[in-house]
């Protein structure tokens, strides 16, 4: 059966899929995995929930093009507004108050309530995998250097920080749902940092692999101190993040290191990095398939990770958060049409 799906992406908590296709759309509930509702329309490129609500954003190939946005309630079958874009759509994010849409090396970022625009950043980047956004926060490659990430507050729409993350462009991103931690990684896909937000602190480099294979896709745990990764060939990564002071280590305090030698302070700074970076996986999984792109999350009452893959299927791993290793595929579904 040839693939039809063009998209999709979970809602905010996780608790709904939507799946955009040649053939329309359609929302499935993540617990248990089940199709809740579908549509038959044109081809939907991108589709995005607002959490449980009937409220979904719509991009469409046709009849009009993929500049053209909707917004759509599903219970009363209505269209609420049309925007218009002066090039392609790439990219939606919802969050209770915010609508941001991404196209070519631009960013609009709306207030959801009204539809005002809030303000049009730009970046480098037409990569949904580089652009993340929560309730607090939204981050993406910097205009000028894309291996920096600029940090916007979502609630005045200005940039807040830079953060210097690594020496090629950025391909994929991730925040914590806390807003206090972020996760990057470079088109290479050997390295992974985590920095502190908006401080732009390195907390830990984190071993991929030696070689290049890009990420795409990040995941934070919402209450334990993992990370996990999933690269291009369908190999998942998850590794135990540093715990120091705080809950979990994401509200420690990072020390510095204050020298009247800037030379020394550089080189202590380098032999740090070079210790961080031996750190390695605590736990792997291995998606049967040959190349990878979707999305991951950790389902946490159940100590599981998610994977929703564009080939139009689901998996679910099982998750051994103290003793890791290998992680044993135990469920797997279908969302193709």
């Amino acid at each position: 059966m040839p693939n039809d799906i063009l998209s999709c992406s979970w809602n905010q908590d996780y608790t709904f899929l939507a799946v955009g296709s040649e053939q329309g759309f359609r929302i499935y509930k993540s617990h248990p995995f089940a199709l809740c509702y579908s549509k038959e329309t044109d081809p939907v490129q991108i589709v995005e929930m607002l959490h449980a609500t009937s409220l979904i954003a719509l991009v469409q190939l046709v009849p009009k093009s993929p500049r053209m946005l909707r917004l759509v309630d599903v219970k009363t079958d209505s269209i609420i507004a049309e925007l218009y874009f002066p090039s392609s759509i790439f990219h939606v994010r919802l969050t209770s108050d915010r609508l941001v849409v991404l196209l070519d090396k631009q960013l609009f970022l709306y207030s959801l309530n009204d539809l005002h625009l809030l303000n049009i950043l730009q970046t480098s980047t037409c990569l949904p995998t580089a652009v993340t956004v929560d309730r607090r926060y939204m981050a993406f490659p910097n205009k000028v250097n894309a291996g920096n990430c600029d940090i916007v507050n979502m609630e005045d729409a200005d940039v807040v920080a830079l953060i210097k993350a690594h020496s090629t462009e950025v391909s994929c991103i991730a925040l914590h749902p806390n807003g206090k931690l972020i996760a990057t990684s470079s088109k290479k896909g050997t390295v992974i940092k985590v920095f502190t937000v908006p401080e732009g602190n390195l907390i830990c480099l984190l071993r991929r692999g030696y070689k290049h294979a890009s990420v795409n896709a990040l995941a934070f745990h919402p209450d334990l101190a993992f990370l996990a990764s999933v690269s291009e060939n369908g190999t998942v990564h998850i590794y135990r993040l540093p715990e120091t002071s705080g809950k979990h280590g994401l509200n420690a305090e990072v020390p510095k290191v204050h020298s009247t030698s800037n030379s020394w302070s550089k080189s202590l700074s380098s032999r740090l990095a070079r210790i961080s970076e031996a750190q390695r996986d605590f736990a792997t999984a291995r998606i049967p398939e040959t190349t990878f792109a979707g999305s991951i999350y950790f389902y946490g009452p159940s100590s599981q990770i998610h994977i929703a893959s564009l080939s139009g299927h689901y998996y679910c791993f099982s998750v051994n958060y103290s003793s890791g290793g290998s992680c044993p595929l135990i469920h797997q579904f279908s969302f193709q049409a």
